[in-house]
């Protein structure tokens, strides 16, 4: 039997083949997106971290960059050392 026989065959395995496509891709997907979530939180402590060592009439301000940019909020802190 023919997946083109008619329209329900051909929709059924239309569907599966999209689930079996997404099934590889998440399989492809995971394992470099469980180490941007990790690298990016502990990004995001550090970052929050350093904006408490902040003067106080700023440290909002800082608390928030760190939040939203934590990755080059680090990188401008250590920069700014210099």
């Amino acid at each position: 039997m023919s997946v083109c026989d008619n329209q329900d065959d051909f929709n059924k395995s239309f569907y599966k083949a999209i689930k079996y496509s997404n099934k590889q891709t998440n399989k492809k997907i995971m394992a470099p997106l469980l180490i941007y979530v990790i690298v990016h939180t502990l990004f995001l402590f550090w970052g929050v971290l350093l904006a408490f060592k902040q003067d106080p009439s700023v440290r909002v301000v800082h608390i928030t960059l760190a939040i939203i940019f934590s990755p080059a909020y680090v990188l401008a802190y250590y920069l700014n050392q210099f």
